[in-house]
């Protein structure tokens, strides 16, 4: 049967593989021709070389946002194969993961074998590049990397246009968001949902680390941050310098989403930063993995400013994987089961137990998991994986491993059985001619190909008896091939219905808005092994990225009564039409489950526990506050200008900017109250102000400083500043324009005129 096996693998393989070879993969698989032809088709030559010459690799490393740079301790930890064969699983539970090992195939969310939705167009983005590794380790010397998931890398870039100003304008109580990159990934989502959870958001505004000043010019929300040189300190050396600058960035974003007026910031001023593009990880073998290079460059970073910082256990897991594996995240691909839906438990067990002698499990676990999951069908629009609402961690903890060794063992005979059952159906079901290349044929059909050359032609036509007794046992035979593999096919059905009995001991209940269905002939599990015995560490889902463009959020209620309550929001940037707009809506939990198995065929997953949620907010140092308040003034003036243009006059922008209230130090009688209102709560007092204070102004302070004068302004993009300079702080406002109310409708965005130079008087103001 061997020899059978192997000659028939060389025809399916249209003699891809000497004799030999097939033999030897053959004996990877057990004899297993399906699992070895699979193999040969879904893999490149070198990946099943390798495995040929003896390498049986079991667990794949790749699955996960590792960390092993090069400054890491464990960085010497030796490295072991990782393709995802499964060539010493017998599980037959599940489906061979494709993770690892078909080509080109994506780990991640980037364009690849499931590109994500453009929202240019709405269908599938047409990137392409040259493939690179995904992840591995640093040492990797004697690895072959055509073993490793790969993902088309691109340099293209595009513009995502911004809607008119109006249209930018976060109202009360929806949450503010990262605008979607166009480097095709889900990076600016990751950052909005981690900045939710006060753990992270505490972590990432990183309190060891400050400098005096944030602000990086009025451009920077998009992405335009020249309003001011970027000073490095040096002098601490210039990886660390480069880390402090990735340190202020990230606390720039996590500022911002705390209380900013605008709808929207983007991160391609992180992205165009030089220390982004000159900063290396080592690990990291797609550069273009943004969402592992933040991480990973921003936890190195912080790490050296705060020897207290603690990662692992808490925004980091550490994984046992027959070695020691930081990991930030979770790829995996979703390889849907036969005769029932598929679970996130399901992909993670692929994930974590390709078999008996291969298992991973969480030595360390995070208070945050990250999951990005991809469907494993290319032409597939949808996820297909039911998604919880809470996640249960149980399953996959150092802690629990003897459970899952004991099911494993539980299986083994099973497993045994069925291969006996496929091999027998297999050689009853098929025929293979001696004749060489001959493909195999399925004998029922043979049969009665046959049959139909012995059965009498025309009525008329006279019977030949040796015909009729060779019609008789063709049927004969036919009939009895039929039975057997009904037989046999029920004999199957029956022992897989024992082993999923058995895989689904110590599995959470998927909690997903459907209703369970109760088995009730499902037999009583082992002693601490049910389903309930599963569910002791659980995670909240707090955030959800199906599309680049849409990102579905869990966020305070403020319109709420109930303490802590919070709402789900559906937060779309549309840009399919070319004009770009914000949708956002309102959506209950049930709505975020279905779309996040059904909107597109990746999707990023954000959950939580209790810890993570419960942390207190640390506030935002007064440079922060200073920074956000400056953008707020900023975009007010934008507003403002924009209604204006509108309305088809010109704003006439007053003196220089009052006073010092960027710098570190206070002036006398300085109000901190304007720090924590809205840009439009404070304008508007201003207004109310008594007739000793300037009307026009947008700043704490009351009278321009200095004698007045002519002097030369220069006007750029909108905005002036003396000495030809890019305004730094809010200028004062004309009080004629400032004395009537201010209206904000929707109006075409006028584009930025070339820069001018323009004389203005200012005249000595009168009448106190």
């Amino acid at each position: 049967m061997a020899d059978d096996n192997a000659t028939m693998l060389l025809e399916i393989t249209n003699y891809g593989l000497g004799y030999e070879e097939a033999q030897k993969l053959l004996k990877v698989f057990n004899g297993n021709l399906e699992q070895a032809a699979d193999k040969f088709f879904n893999s490149d030559r070198a990946t099943v070389l390798k495995l040929i010459d003896g390498s049986t690799p079991t667990w794949d490393e790749s699955a996960f946002g590792a960390s092993r740079y090069a400054n890491d301790t464990n960085s010497n930890v030796p490295s072991f194969e990782n393709s995802r064969s499964g060539a010493n699983s017998t599980a037959p539970t599940r489906p061979n993961s494709r993770i690892g090992t078909r080509p080109g195939s994506a780990l991640s969310t980037h364009a690849g074998d499931d590109p994500m939705q453009s929202i240019e167009n709405g269908q599938e983005s047409g990137v392409t590049g040259n493939s690179k590794p995904v992840f591995g380790p640093a040492t990797q010397n004697h690895y072959d990397t055509a073993n490793w998931a790969m993902v088309p890398v691109t340099t293209a870039s595009e513009f995502i246009a911004d809607p008119i100003p109006s249209q930018r304008q976060r109202e009360e109580g929806q949450p503010a968001f990262l605008k979607p990159s166009p480097r095709f990934n889900y990076f600016p989502a990751m950052l909005t949902i981690l900045h939710s959870i006060p753990q992270y958001r505490n972590a990432l505004l990183s309190p060891a680390v400050s400098q005096g000043n944030y602000w990086v010019g009025d451009e920077w929300w998009k992405g335009n941050p020249a309003g001011q040189t970027r000073i490095t300190d040096t002098t601490v050396g210039w990886d660390e310098a480069r880390g402090l600058d990735i340190i202020h960035e990230t606390q720039r974003l996590m500022a911002f989403l705390d209380n900013t007026d605008r709808a929207y910031t983007t991160i391609e001023s992180m992205l165009d930063m030089d220390a982004w593009k000159e900063l290396e990880a080592p690990a990291l073998s797609d550069p273009d993995d943004d969402m592992l290079k933040f991480l990973v460059l921003w936890s190195t970073a912080y790490a050296k400013q705060d020897p207290k910082f603690q990662i692992d256990g808490v925004l980091r897991s550490v994984v046992n994987a027959q070695q020691r594996v930081e990991s930030f995240f979770l790829d995996s691909t979703v390889t849907k089961r036969d005769g029932r839906e598929t679970d996130i438990y399901d992909v993670l067990d692929d994930t974590f137990f390709p078999g008996p002698d291969g298992t991973a499990h969480i030595v360390d676990v995070s208070n945050v998991l990250i999951f990005r999951l991809e469907g494993a069908k290319q032409d597939s629009n949808e996820l297909g994986c039911r998604i919880p609402a809470t996640l249960y961690a149980d399953r996959y903890l150092e802690e629990n491993k003897h459970i899952i060794q004991s099911i494993f063992d539980a299986m083994a005979g099973h497993n045994t059985q069925l291969e006996k059952i496929k091999d027998q159906t297999d050689r009853l079901k098929y025929h293979t001619p001696a004749k060489r290349n001959s493909k195999k044929i399925d004998s029922l059909k043979l049969l009665q190909t046959s049959m139909k050359a012995f059965q009498p032609q025309g009525d008329a036509a006279e019977v030949d008896s040796r015909n009729a007794v060779t019609l008789s046992h063709l049927q004969a035979l036919y009939e009895s091939i039929k039975i057997k593999l009904a037989t046999l096919e029920e004999q199957q059905n029956k022992v897989q219905e024992t082993l999923n009995s058995i895989t689904n001991r110590f599995k959470p209940v998927i909690n997903d808005g459907n209703e369970a269905l109760i088995d009730l002939t499902a037999p009583e599990y082992p002693e601490g092994q049910s389903d309930q015995d599963a569910m002791h560490h659980p995670y909240q889902l707090c955030g959800v990225a199906t599309r680049r463009d849409v990102l579905y959020l869990l966020h305070p209620d403020t319109a709420s009564n109930t303490p802590g309550a919070k709402q789900w929001w559906r937060v779309q940037y549309d840009n399919e039409s070319g004009t770009a707009n914000i949708i956002r809506d309102k959506v209950d939990q049930q709505q975020v489950l279905e779309r996040a198995t059904s909107e597109a065929a990746s999707v990023l997953l954000v959950y939580a526990n209790e810890t993570a949620f419960s942390e207190t907010h640390l506030p935002l140092s007064k440079p922060l506050e200073d920074f956000v308040k400056k953008d707020k003034l900023c975009f007010l003036e934008e507003l403002q200008k924009n209604h204006d243009l509108s309305a088809g006059e010109w704003m006439d922008y007053g003196d220089e900017p009052k006073g010092n209230w960027s710098k570190s130090t206070d002036p006398p009688g300085y109000n901190h109250d304007w720090a924590n209102i809205s840009a439009q709560q404070y304008y508007d007092a201003n207004r109310k102000e008594s007739s000793g204070q300037s009307s026009a102004t947008l700043t704490p302070n009351t009278e321009p400083d200095g004698d007045p004068g002519v002097r030369e302004m220069v006007e750029i993009n909108g905005g002036m500043d003396t000495m030809a300079g890019l305004r730094s702080d809010p200028m004062d406002v004309d009080s004629q324009t400032q004395s009537r109310d201010t209206q904000m409708v929707d109006v075409k965005e006028v584009p930025a005129e070339e820069p001018k130079a323009q004389h203005i008087e200012f005249a000595q103001k009168k009448g106190g």
